[in-house]
């Protein structure tokens, strides 16, 4: 139980969201009773560690590509896809780049609401539920999420419409 808690909060460390801790807690258990059953392990709390930090690192991988897969969708980019060129390419890595690093200096409750709102999707009444909070406050942070993203992404040159 104490390996637990003390892993909970190495994953809490590690993620932006931390209403995926849990899954990845269970997960991490489950990879690490199937890899026991296969063969030994002599350091089981360092196992242990060793496969939660992977399913962060996996995790993250996952969000990102979400994270950009929703970037490309996101209107108020404006960004009309004509040809790729590695140029384009490299300034869509660093406008991505740019998104993340705004997101990442938000607030945890703001980060929270407003990754969970853009990248999974979820209508307000359900982070409202999720996070616990009340609606207008989900509101409040998804809004300002977009505010402080589309500040950063404007100060660094990516002109996006005022109206958005």
């Amino acid at each position: 139980m104490e390996n637990m808690t003390a892993l909970k909060r190495f994953l809490s460390r590690r993620l932006p969201c931390h209403a995926d801790v849990e899954d990845l807690l269970h997960d991490t258990y489950l990879k690490a009773i199937s890899a026991e059953r296969k063969a030994s392990i002599n350091k089981p709390t360092h196992f242990l560690y060793k496969v939660a930090k992977n399913a962060a690192i996996n995790y993250k991988a996952r969000a990102h590509h979400r994270l950009s897969e929703s970037i490309e969708n996101f209107d108020e980019l404006n960004v009309l896809i004509n040809e790729r060129t590695h140029e384009f390419t490299a300034d869509q890595d660093r406008q991505l780049s740019l998104f993340c690093e705004a997101v990442g200096r938000l607030p945890e409750k703001c980060r929270e609401a407003f990754v969970l709102k853009k990248v999974y999707g979820l209508s307000h009444q359900e982070i409202s539920q999720r996070m616990g909070i009340g609606i207008s406050t989900v509101d409040k942070h998804v809004a300002r999420g977009l505010r402080e993203c589309r500040t950063r992404l404007r100060s660094a040159g990516y002109g996006l419409s005022p109206e958005g």
